[in-house]
C-alpha cells in the first residue's frame, strides 16, 4: 500500500471525528421568551421554577383598601388567591398564593379590608402587578415568601400531580 492511499482512512477518520464533535458541541438557540397569562402560570411561584418571576430588585410596599378578592383556578395547582387593592396611585392586582395555604395561615380577607402588601412588582399586559411576599392586616403579619422570594407554602401542586399520576397507574 502506498503512502497516498494509507492516509485516506486517517483523513476520513479525522473528518468524521470533527463532524461528530461539532454536532455534540453545537447548541440550538433557546426559544424566544414568552410571558404566559396568569391562568397558565403555576400559581406564581408554587412548586416549580416559576418563583423566578419574583425579583427582589423590584421590591415595593403598598397599602390600600381591598376592592375585590379573587380565587384563580390554577389547574393541578389548585386555586390562587388574588386581591385588587385601591392604592393612592390607582388599582393594583396582588398575587398572594395558594388558597389552601392562606386558609391554613389564618388569613381572612374581604372587600373593604385595609391591608399593606410587600412584594415584587412586575408588569403583565401593560398592567402593574405585585407578587406578595408579606401581607399585613391590622396587627397581623403574614409571611408568604422568604427574603429570596421563594414561596413558603409546601409543594401542593407537585403532590397533586403525584396523586394524579398514582390514580393513572392504578
Amino acid at each position: 500500500m502506498n503512502q497516498g492511499t494509507a492516509s485516506i482512512p486517517k483523513l476520513l477518520l479525522s473528518v468524521t471525528f470533527t463532524l461528530l464533535l461539532g454536532a455534540c458541541i453545537s447548541k440550538t438557540p433557546p426559544p424566544p421568551s414568552v410571558e404566559l397569562p396568569p391562568s397558565e402560570q403555576n400559581a406564581i411561584g408554587a412548586d416549580n421554577d416559576s418563583y423566578g418571576l419574583y425579583n427582589i430588585n423590584t421590591a415595593k410596599k403598598i397599602s390600600g383598601e381591598i376592592l375585590e378578592v379573587k380565587q384563580v383556578d390554577m389547574g393541578l395547582n389548585g386555586k390562587r388567591l388574588d386581591i385588587v387593592l385601591q392604592c393612592s396611585d390607582g388599582k393594583i392586582l396582588v398575587y398572594l398564593g395558594p388558597v389552601g395555604y392562606l386558609k391554613k395561615s389564618g388569613i381572612e380577607l374581604k372587600k373593604g379590608d385595609v391591608v399593606t402588601a410587600k412584594g415584587s412588582e412586575t408588569v403583565f399586559n401593560n398592567s402593574i402587578r405585585l407578587i406578595a411576599s408579606e401581607l399585613i392586616k391590622g396587627t397581623q403579619k403574614y409571611q408568604l415568601r422568604d427574603k429570596r422570594g421563594m414561596p413558603l407554602w409546601p409543594e401542593s401542586g407537585k403532590k397533586l400531580l403525584d396523586q394524579q399520576q398514582l390514580k393513572i397507574a392504578e
